[in-house]
């Protein structure tokens, strides 16, 4: 057991090569087994649909990295975009009314990194108790009717597409770039996981431990709001609560991405190929014409053997340090 701890620890994140490695397997069994799974129509299909849980596994993941988790991701993506759609039909200027939905994100997520550091709650029961804020909000505000968003400025902005390529992909490629440069190339980042990894070294070393966590929660609801857009766009509707099945999602593809469930590890990159390795499954298996629930149980799977395999990885790592 010890020489297969020693040649696993060789990778520099075995939860990386797992889904690396993953990606290819499920790209293999669905391109012999699906007629024109690898054509580029589909391959579109699937780059469009993994954007939006792209968008959120990238915004959890900084919430992750300091060792705390955010569950109101999917309650609050309609929020911003309700509080958009209603003030556009009430006559309110495109640009007033996207600062206010972008306002009312940062509000919940200012709100859920305050109660967190200092409140003292945990987390998980903070942003369990804002997502039922956030739920209720977008259909009191809607009315809990779909509304519809005309402002073909704003579709185009976020929807159609440049030069062929969809701007939903362009616009998640442009959001995991800004994720990626603010998580592994700045001083911010560094200190998201430091604060992740040991927050009484953190501290020590002097760093501001309530505005970090409260920053990452403000980043996550930023990204939340961003998801929101891309959603918005490509259904032309505002639905209230449209984002509540993502949430675990998101967290799924960040975890698998190579986040650490515990803090101190964050990565972005991981973020979004989790994202396509959770959305090539559910494209093959209904290409395949599976039941909808055999993804949701396939998924399940997943994240048993890869929080299983993270989970003994990192004790390994903790005793090691202890020795």
């Amino acid at each position: 057991m010890d020489l297969v701890f020693h040649y696993l620890r060789s990778f520099k994140e075995l939860k990386n090569v797992i889904m690396y490695v993953g990606v290819v397997v499920i790209i293999l069994f669905f391109s012999l087994t699906v007629p024109n799974f690898l054509s580029p129509t589909n391959l579109i299909t699937i780059l469009i649909s993994m954007a939006t849980i792209a968008v959120l596994g990238i915004g959890v993941t900084f919430v992750l990295t300091i060792g705390e988790i955010d569950i109101s991701t999917g309650a609050l993506l309609s929020v911003p975009s309700v509080i958009l759609a209603v003030l556009l039909r009430a006559g309110f200027p495109l640009l007033v009314s996207l600062g206010i939905g972008l306002i009312s994100a940062l509000m919940i997520g200012f709100l859920n990194g305050v109660i967190t550091i200092k409140v003292g709650l945990p987390s998980f029961i903070t942003t369990l108790g804002t997502s039922g804020i956030a739920m209720g909000l977008s259909r009191i505000i809607s009315g809990n009717t779909p509304i519809a968003v005309k402002n073909d400025f704003l579709l185009n902005l976020f929807g159609k597409e440049f030069f062929g390529i969809p701007k939903i992909v362009l616009w998640m490629l442009l959001l995991a770039i800004v994720g990626y440069f603010i998580l592994h190339k700045t001083r911010f980042g560094r200190n998201l996981q430091c604060v992740g990894d040991n927050r009484e070294a953190a501290f020590l070393y002097g760093i501001n431990i309530k505005k970090t966590v409260i920053l990452a929660f403000m980043i996550c609801s930023i990204y939340v709001f961003f998801a929101g857009m891309l959603m918005l766009a490509r259904t032309s509707f505002a639905t209230p609560g449209e984002g509540e099945a993502l949430v675990l999602n998101a967290i799924v593809a960040s975890v698998i991405g190579g986040t650490s469930i515990q803090g101190g590890k964050g990565s972005i990159i991981g973020a979004l190929f989790g994202a396509f390795f959770l959305t090539v499954i559910s494209n093959g298996l209904f290409l395949l014409k599976f039941p909808s629930w055999t993804s949701s149980i396939i998924i399940g799977i997943i994240i048993l053997v890869v929080l299983t395999i993270s989970s003994l990885r990192e004790k390994r790592e903790r005793e090691m340090k202890r020795t």
